[in-house]
C-alpha cells in the first residue's frame, strides 16, 4: 500500500467513509488522492458549485492536494464501460495501488451503480475496500481501523460541508452525530474507541506496513 485512491459518488460520501482512515494514512506519509464522480447537484436544488467549494474545503483539511471531480449528475450515475475506463485510467495514470470505494448494497442508487464500476476499475489494484455509508444495506465489515486519534478531525472535516449538515438538520437530523455514530458502534466491535469498519473485497497483507 503505496497510492491510495478514494472514490465517492458525492462530495462528503468519502469523508463520511473512510475520512479517519484517511487522515491517519496521510499523517504516516501515504500518498492520497480523492474522485469525486458526481457534481453534487440534484432534485433538491443543491448548487454544484457549492458542494464543489465544500469538498476543497474539506480535502484542504485533510491536506490532500490532488482531487478530481467527473462532473456526472447526481442521481444519474450509471455503471458503463465509459465510466469503467475513466477510473481505471485515473488508477493507472496515478499509480494507484489501493482502492476506498462505495459498498455494493446501498439504498442510493449512485453508491450502487459506482461500486459496481470501481469493482471492474480496480482490478490492476493489490487493495480494494470498500467503506460505509449512512446508506449503506446488509454491511459486515470484515477489517477495521482504529480513528480514535482522528475521530474530532474528522468531525472538523464534515463541517466544511455545510449544505449536507442544513439538509439533515431541516430533517431534524445531525449528520455528524450519525458518522460519530457509526464509528463509534465500529469501535465497539473492534475494541477500540472509534473505528471505521471495511469490507475488504481484495486485500495484500503483505503491502501493509
Amino acid at each position: 500500500m503505496e497510492r491510495i485512491l478514494a472514490i465517492g459518488a458525492h462530495p462528503d460520501d468519502i469523508e463520511i467513509g473512510c475520512g479517519g482512515t484517511l487522515t491517519k494514512l496521510i499523517t504516516k506519509g501515504y500518498y492520497v488522492m480523492m474522485l469525486i464522480v458526481s457534481n453534487g447537484q440534484n432534485w433538491e436544488g443543491k448548487n454544484p458549485n457549492v458542494r464543489i467549494e465544500e469538498q476543497k474545503k474539506a480535502c484542504d483539511k485533510l491536506n490532500i492536494k490532488d482531487v478530481i471531480f467527473l462532473g456526472q449528475k447526481d442521481g444519474e450515475i450509471k455503471a458503463s464501460p465509459r465510466l469503467n475506463d475513466a477510473i481505471e485510467k485515473i488508477i493507472i495514470e496515478n499509480n494507484i495501488d489501493t482502492v476506498f470505494s462505495h459498498y455494493f448494497e446501498d439504498s442510493h442508487q449512485d453508491h450502487v451503480e459506482l461500486s459496481k464500476s470501481v469493482q471492474v476499475a480496480s482490478r490492476r489494484c493489490i487493495n480494494y475496500f470498500m467503506y460505509e455509508s449512512l446508506t449503506s444495506i446488509n454491511f459486515h465489515p470484515n477489517c477495521y481501523s482504529d480513528i480514535s486519534k482522528y475521530s474530532e478531525n474528522k468531525k472538523a472535516v464534515l463541517t466544511c460541508f455545510e449544505s449536507q449538515l442544513e439538509k439533515y438538520n431541516k430533517r431534524k437530523h445531525n449528520l455528524i452525530e450519525y458518522s460519530s455514530a457509526k464509528d463509534k458502534l465500529n469501535g465497539i466491535k473492534s475494541g477500540v474507541e472509534f473505528a471505521e469498519g471495511f469490507y475488504a473485497r481484495k486485500c495484500l497483507l503483505d503491502s501493509i506496513r
